[in-house]
């Protein structure tokens, strides 16, 4: 199994990046980013605001289904990966160096 710096990865990936790859639009903004749909439990109604977004942060939250962490977490909870999958997924995906 190939070895994968997580911290390294956490610091290079931006959470705006993988919700782009996970074609997610936000149905709002507020201060410290943008609410809208979860892209995990997949809200069924597209104006939802369940879902949370930290841009500056990196994180997110989603008030409906609990799920939370940061870019490389929305990505594997997403594709219902593991963390290393989703890490070796998201480096091929962006050239990342990890």
């Amino acid at each position: 199994m190939p070895y994968v710096n997580f911290q390294r990865l956490r610091e290079q990936l931006d959470i705006a990046d993988v919700l782009a790859l996970l074609d997610w639009s936000a149905s709002g903004y507020d201060a410290n980013g943008a609410r809208g749909p979860c892209p995990i439990h997949m809200s069924s109604f597209e104006g939802s605001r369940t879902f949370s977004v930290n841009i500056e942060g990196n994180m997110f939250q989603c008030f409906k289904c609990g799920a939370s962490g940061n870019a490389l977490d929305l990505y594997a909870q997403a594709h219902g990966m593991s963390p290393h999958q989703a890490a070796l997924a998201l480096i091929d995906e962006f050239g990342i160096d990890a």
